[in-house]
């Protein structure tokens, strides 16, 4: 099905099932009446509003199969109301590479996995987020470029991975320094927060505040990164009640197996890795300017 100026607005009444592939185009326009569960595949380049206030959730997005929602450069996709992700044991997936997704709240569900994708564009979420919301889910939120802002200045909500005491099956990774993370509330980060480096660093996790559970790791990928330094992964403003977050603390939180030497070290109100080679890899530098030196006096 495609909704474009032939036919818009074009109002969607009916439930979506699986095989049936959609495409909002740049020109079309589709308002949703009432609750409505998406078992397909949907692109939206242009705008679709799912606006009534009454109904809840919104969108069930992967109710009775597998589905993903896309939204591509200069799609709008508006939930006044709630977004649910993954129903009955279906994969849920939100991509957004361009345009803005909306939303009141969005909640994944499936123990199996939820999955947001964001490479661009922008995630704006006027509530909350449970990115992770199950046990074990394998649930992840990966972002490496745009923006995914949370704007509820409530210091109780914001974003959610995992469950309290959770076994780190949930993930948040930021890929790279191309992506902006803001959350004017809380981020409750039970399972796993990552980050991906890139050959100059990585963007940093921002919340007003902050609640980790026993089990919290954070986790490192270095492979792609040029040098050594301090690079800032978290800015907050509190932590939440009890939260300790000392260097015998943020010891047991890091994952890293790399071949750099790297701690974590609370610097006032940020998180910091701080990154330098080891010894072995640092005598290898050191013999490849010898070496540098000693072929330039040959000549």
């Amino acid at each position: 099905m495609i909704v474009d100026a032939t036919n818009s607005p074009y109002t969607l009444s009916t439930n979506i099932g699986a095989g049936q592939n959609w495409l909002v185009a740049a020109d079309g326009i589709m308002n949703t009446t009432g609750g409505r569960t998406v078992d397909s595949d949907i692109t939206v380049a242009g705008q679709w509003y799912l606006d009534p206030v009454t109904s809840y959730p919104n969108l069930t997005l992967a109710n009775g199969a597998s589905a993903t929602l896309t939204v591509v450069d200069g799609g709008y996709v508006e939930c006044l109301n709630a977004v649910r992700m993954g129903r009955y044991g279906n994969t849920a997936t939100l991509n957004v590479s361009g345009g803005q997704f909306k939303a009141k709240n969005i909640e994944g569900l499936s123990t199996i996995g939820v999955h947001y994708v964001q490479t661009g564009g922008t995630v704006t979420i006027t509530d909350r987020m449970v990115v992770s919301g199950a046990a074990g889910s394998s649930s992840s939120y990966t972002i490496s470029g745009g923006t995914l802002e949370l704007t509820l200045a409530d210091a109780r909500y914001g974003l959610t991975v995992g469950v309290a005491n959770g076994d780190r099956a949930g993930r948040f990774e930021i890929v790279g320094s191309n992506a902006a993370v803001s959350l004017a509330g809380l981020g409750c980060i039970y399972d796993t927060l990552a980050f991906t480096f890139d050959a100059a660093g990585v963007s940093a996790f921002n919340a007003n505040r902050f609640r980790f559970g026993d089990n919290t790791k954070i986790a490192l990928d270095l492979d792609s990164l040029i040098g050594a330094g301090t690079f800032t992964l978290i800015n907050f403003s509190g932590l939440d009640s009890g939260v300790i977050l000392d260097d015998e603390r943020l010891a047991t939180m890091l994952a890293y197996d790399g071949d750099m030497d790297v701690t974590l070290q609370r610097d006032g109100n940020s998180v910091k890795a701080v990154i330098v080679p080891e010894p072995a890899t640092m005598g290898l530098l050191g013999l490849g300017l010898v070496g540098m030196v000693l072929r330039r006096r040959n000549r």
